[in-house]
């Protein structure tokens, strides 16, 4: 009896691969969640149907090619991943708002003022990008005591950047 087609082997299969799943997209969305729009969580994506692809690739009744199969099936759980996590850019947003305190030289915690996720980075021309990294900077707005200042830190190389005035009409 082939291994492939038993039914313990199958559910073991399954499961496993819809785990290493799941495990990948909360991956994506803890990528998403602290770049906030600096890089493209769409390459994610695949991880939703990557179980439906392992099962047609090793239990399809094709006799011939299970050994590359098996081989391309390992290969892209283990190299797409590696791919995504060498793509991510240096710093969070959070990373960001360190380098601001140190950029103003602040003998206090600076005040952030809070913006919404897609309010969290702006478009910027020329900006140093990633691999998969999008053109956008992460914006923040900083109360200081009679005004606010608006800086943007870039994710790759974490230069910060003062603005003249708000992005978003402020």
């Amino acid at each position: 009896m082939n291994l492939l087609h038993s039914i313990k082997t199958k559910y073991f299969l399954i499961i496993c691969i819809s785990l290493l799943s799941l495990l990948e997209l909360y991956w994506g969305f803890q990528v998403g969640k602290a770049y906030r729009g600096s890089y493209f969580v769409a390459i994610f994506i695949p991880f939703i149907i990557q179980p439906y692809w392992y099962y047609i690739a090793l239990f399809r009744n094709q006799k011939d090619y299970l050994k590359i199969r098996i081989i391309s099936i390992v290969l892209i759980s283990f190299i797409l991943p590696l791919i995504i996590y060498y793509t991510i850019p240096n710093y969070t947003y959070n990373d960001g708002k360190r380098f601001i305190e140190q950029y103003m030289n602040l003998d206090r915690k600076a005040d952030f003022i809070s913006y919404s996720y897609g309010e969290s980075t702006i478009p910027v021309l020329n900006c140093e990008k990633s691999l998969l990294g999008s053109n956008r900077e992460y914006y923040y707005g900083v109360k200081l005591d009679k005004e606010n200042k608006y800086v943007t830190v870039n994710a790759v190389s974490g230069k910060v950047t003062q603005l003249s005035e708000g992005y978003w009409d402020e």
